[in-house]
């Protein structure tokens, strides 16, 4: 049997191909009540969302093979957006899947316009993905050109 070469990097690959799943499951079950622009702008077309997520695995594949990087900032940046990418899909289908079994909530949405659903997205990705991925990467960087000033002993 072959070993894997990153098997922590591996496991993020297949649960956020898990994630993606969930997911994809819960935006077709909630149907028009889906915010994501791209479904939105097509007309709630799946389509789009199929293929962005089939395009999302298939590079958060191309990453895992990969096994040279430039720099520690460049591995550090691809893991970090693996991470955050897969806990905010996770949270997106978690989302999906509570409103499904709350009427209120699915009835409330349903009077959503494109516009607010669409403003409603942006802002969920910008909180949740955006803000912190430029903070994480902001940390490691100052860590990484800092960290020649200081002894580290373990």
């Amino acid at each position: 049997m072959k070993k894997l070469n990153n098997p922590i990097l591996f496991f993020i690959f297949c649960l956020s191909v898990i994630v993606n799943i969930w997911d994809l499951v819960t935006s077709v079950l909630i149907g028009s009540l889906e915010s994501n622009p791209l479904y939105v702008l097509f007309g709630n077309s799946i389509i789009p969302i199929i293929v962005i997520k089939l395009l999302v695995v298939y590079s958060f594949w191309w990453f895992y093979t990969i096994k040279v990087y430039n720099t520690n900032f460049a591995y550090y940046s691809i893991v970090s957006i693996l991470i955050m990418v897969t806990l905010l899909i996770g949270v997106a289908a978690s989302i999906n899947t509570y409103a499904m079994t709350q009427p209120d909530i699915m009835a409330n949405a349903a009077t959503f316009t494109a516009a607010e659903k669409t403003s409603g997205y942006i802002t969920f990705v910008g909180l949740g993905y955006v803000i912190p991925m430029f903070l994480n990467l902001f940390i490691f960087w100052v860590y990484e050109k800092t960290r020649k000033n200081v002894k580290i002993l373990k």
